[in-house]
């Protein structure tokens, strides 16, 4: 496995053990579960391989910093650690070198874990909703701007009134997002491209690397964003923000799109064997209760699902088709 395909959750996994490992005290039985997770995947080896090389290049800059920053004993302290440690690995260009977004997640202004979906009011009076797994900095000057670091987030953007309030920009890796008076998303799940639907108003689409070109994307639409490139792609589509309700809604999706947005919300490994990859999957489901997704998966496509529990707690899910005997 290439190292720039690590899934983001087995990057943040490595990520904890390393926190976990590298503060006192260590007991026998943690560390027995860091080398099961460690012999679970292929992948789990090869992230934790990446998070000692990055280690070893820490330690080399400023040793007694790196020592601090790995075995800060308190969660204030940790935090401040993880801050510190950011600082350096994007100083010596390692942070870049091993694409490990996890001490960003965590330091950011707000962030949402596993399944957690969180409403902000800001300053202004806007609303941001931050679907699961998402990390976003918010910075108040000369004008309105949320970093969105990872995720996606809902937002209703308030009026200006008699407020000094400049315009308010979502900024992603790939460029801007100028809101103009409206309700919109934005995604950004990898560095290659951030996705933009538009339900109110319109915004204004920048690329980092094209600053003089602006695209106007009204409601109704949606557009994305690459280092290279901005425009519509199509309709925005009202099922994709059911997720701030609880929901997940899928139309005729294949089933392996549908578990990997499905995974965002519940915990386990879901994964899905070559006779089932035909499956498309369509329908509302509730994201509060997942044996009943699996049984209505089961039954709805004639599928049979694996479960296998490891003795650390982790699960995994295995999708077969059956077929009548």
């Amino acid at each position: 496995m290439k190292p720039d395909i690590i899934p983001e959750k087995t990057k943040r996994e490595a990520a904890e053990w390393f926190l976990e490992l590298n503060a006192e005290p260590v007991t026998p039985m943690l560390r027995s579960q860091w080398n099961a997770w460690l012999d679970a995947r292929p992948e789990n080896e090869l992230a934790w391989q990446q998070l000692n090389n990055f280690s070893s290049r820490l330690r080399q800059i400023d040793p007694e910093l790196a020592r601090q920053s790995l075995n800060a004993p308190t969660i204030a302290g940790r935090r401040y650690a993880l801050k510190s440690l950011a600082v350096l690995a994007m100083g010596c260009g390692a942070w870049q070198a091993i694409h490990f977004p996890y001490v960003k997640y965590k330091t950011s202004d707000y962030h949402t874990g596993l399944g957690e979906i969180r409403t902000i009011k800001l300053d202004d009076g806007t609303e941001l909703i931050l679907n699961a797994e998402t990390a976003v900095n918010v910075q108040f000057n000369h004008d309105r701007r949320v970093q969105l670091l990872s995720g996606e987030i809902l937002i209703t953007t308030a009026e200006n009134g008699s407020q000094p309030w400049g315009d308010f920009i979502v900024e992603t890796a790939q460029g801007t997002v100028r809101a103009l008076g409206t309700r919109f998303m934005v995604s950004s799940f990898s560095p290659e491209k951030s996705n933009i639907s538009v339900f109110q108003g319109a915004v204004e689409l920048k690329s980092r690397r094209l600053l003089d070109n602006a695209l106007i994307v009204n409601a109704g639409e949606a557009g994305h964003i690459t280092p290279l490139n901005i425009r519509v792609t199509g309709q925005a589509n009202e099922h994709s923000i059911a997720w701030h309700e609880g929901m997940l809604i899928a139309q005729d999706e294949p089933l392996a799109v549908f578990l990997s947005r499905l995974s965002r919300y519940l915990p386990g490994y879901f994964h899905v064997a070559e006779s089932a990859e035909s499956v498309r999957v369509s329908g509302s489901f509730r994201l509060d209760n997942r044996q009943h997704i699996l049984q209505i998966l089961q039954t709805a496509y004639a599928l049979k699902v694996t479960r296998t529990r490891r003795w650390w707690g982790e699960e995994s899910f295995l999708f077969n088709k059956q077929f009548n005997t």
